[in-house]
């Protein structure tokens, strides 16, 4: 704190009295030169251009006569004419201005005031970072909290003060910061770091419910910041769950496993019975075909007709069309005994759908007619 310290409010004190007294002098010398009588702009830059430009055709024209040659019989390098006593006396007066310091004076006083000045602007007292160590500071030291805290409020308002007096243009604080808590801070953070170094070296270990409730602890820490999102994917997850239900209730595959097991169990056999009966009854004997589970699907069991010596010979490449449309008819009947129900049937000309040989209608439904009702259309031929 040097900047807000005695020395450095005698330096900033130091830097304005040189800037006052370096305008005083560039004031009072254009006082004296600049009189109203002058054309305006005179000792500007341009002026200034002219009157060295007039001073180097001076060393031309009177090489061995000093600038400005305002002697007896001395001609203006201007207007070449003779030069008067007035026009000697500005000649002079002008000459004092253009190598005069005072103007660079003026510049490097006001650079040097600008420096001191932005040092100052430019130191921050109160920081966050500050704020923070003053709060462990006291927990650990109060006493010497306080004392830092008092400093740092002294720097503050000396700070102010001094920005005050350069705003309005007024004197400058005499006093600045007192004494110094440098040496006390630096003693008190070597004693932290070596309490530091004290408890790392100590390596306790921790208890193993200690540690799993910690880890509990920093896992609801975590999550506390993914909160709203952990509890959208939990919704997500469940509302899955309860489609992945839906889905499984919808399923045809217990069905279809049940269907099965009971047709098997239930039906198959009895089916496969009356089947033989009723080839029996049409007289197709010399063929041993029967009916076999061909699999499932929708909760159906799927059946075929087979031959019973050559389960891998396909049926329809072996039959004519006469014995094929007699299994056929053969297997509807057989299936109708597996249902309760006793609407009648109607043959909508079978006769022509079979052959010579497998042309018995009035044996099928004589024997029909015992069971249910029985109808055939017959077409006519004419």
């Amino acid at each position: 704190m040097s900047i807000l310290g005695d020395t450095g409010l005698q330096a900033i004190s130091t830097a304005t009295g040189k800037l006052t007294q370096a305008r005083g002098v560039l004031a009072n010398l254009r006082k004296t030169v600049l009189t109203p009588d002058l054309l305006p702009g005179t000792g500007e830059e341009a002026w200034r251009k002219m009157f060295e430009a007039a001073r180097d055709f001076s060393a031309i024209a009177c090489p061995r006569q000093h600038f400005p040659v305002i002697s007896k019989g001395a001609r203006c390098p201007l207007c070449q004419q003779l030069i008067e006593q007035d026009g000697a006396t500005h000649f002079k007066h002008f000459a004092e201005l253009v190598t005069s310091s005072a103007q660079d004076d003026v510049r490097d006083a006001e650079a040097d005031y600008t420096v001191k000045l932005s040092a100052v602007s430019r130191t921050t007292v109160k920081r966050d970072d500050v704020t923070l160590a003053l709060e462990e500071i006291d927990s650990d030291a109060p006493a010497l909290a306080k004392r830092v805290e008092a400093f740092l409020g002294k720097a503050v308002h000396v700070k102010q003060a001094i920005e005050n007096a350069a705003a309005s243009g007024k004197p400058f604080p005499t006093q600045g910061v007192q004494g110094n808590v440098e040496s006390e801070l630096r003693e008190a953070a070597r004693g932290l770091r070596e309490r530091a170094i004290a408890l790392r070296a100590q390596r306790r270990v921790m208890d193993p419910r200690e540690a799993a409730e910690l880890k509990e602890l920093e896992t609801r820490a975590a999550l506390q910041g993914q909160l709203d999102v952990v509890l959208g994917e939990i919704e997500r997850q469940r509302r899955l769950a309860a489609y992945g239900l839906c889905i499984d209730d919808t399923s045809t595959t217990p069905l279809t496993r049940k269907s099965t097991d009971l047709t098997k169990r239930l039906v198959t056999d009895r089916l496969r019975d009356e089947f033989k009966g009723e080839l029996t009854k049409l007289e197709f004997t010399h063929l041993a075909v029967e009916i076999k589970a061909a699999g499932d699907a929708k909760g159906a069991l799927l059946r075929q007709l087979v031959f019973s010596n050559a389960p891998g010979v396909a049926v329809s490449k072996v039959l004519s069309e006469g014995e094929a449309r007699t299994l056929s008819l053969a297997a509807f009947l057989a299936e109708l005994t597996t249902t309760p129900a006793g609407s009648a049937i109607i043959f909508d000309d079978p006769v022509s759908s079979l052959d010579h040989i497998y042309g018995a209608n009035g044996l099928l439904a004589a024997w029909y007619s015992r069971r249910r009702a029985v109808r055939s259309l017959c077409s006519r031929t004419t």
